[in-house]
């Protein structure tokens, strides 16, 4: 639909052939069709500005969905290295208090 808007763009608007001004009803009748063809060169002008802007708006989104994508799996990435690293420390916090090593500030200082 873009590419017809486009197309019919690029022709020029339709000339009206010259009338014989004999009376003022053909004058009338002229300047008619001359607001007609104007108003349909309006209109034209409005819907290809409606149709510009929803393919840019749409390409934006898509922009933004992939990017938010992208963000949405790293922070995913990010909490799953988190919690290995948690299981980690509190592994090694298990195997300390297993050996009778203490894991405190406390009781560090204590001793």
């Amino acid at each position: 639909m873009l590419n017809q808007l486009r197309s019919a763009a690029a022709s020029p608007p339709g000339r009206l052939p010259a009338l014989a001004a004999d009376t003022v009803a053909e004058d009338d009748v002229e300047g008619v069709r001359a607001i007609a063809v104007s108003d349909q060169r309006t209109i034209y002008l409005v819907n290809m500005f409606i149709a510009n802007t929803v393919e840019f708006l749409n390409s934006f989104a898509a922009l933004c969905d992939d990017k938010l994508a992208l963000l949405h799996r790293n922070i995913v990435k990010l909490d799953l290295s988190l919690a290995l690293l948690e299981a980690k420390l509190h592994s090694i916090d298990e195997n300390n208090n297993a050996l009778g090593h203490s894991t405190s500030q406390k009781d560090s200082d204590l001793q």
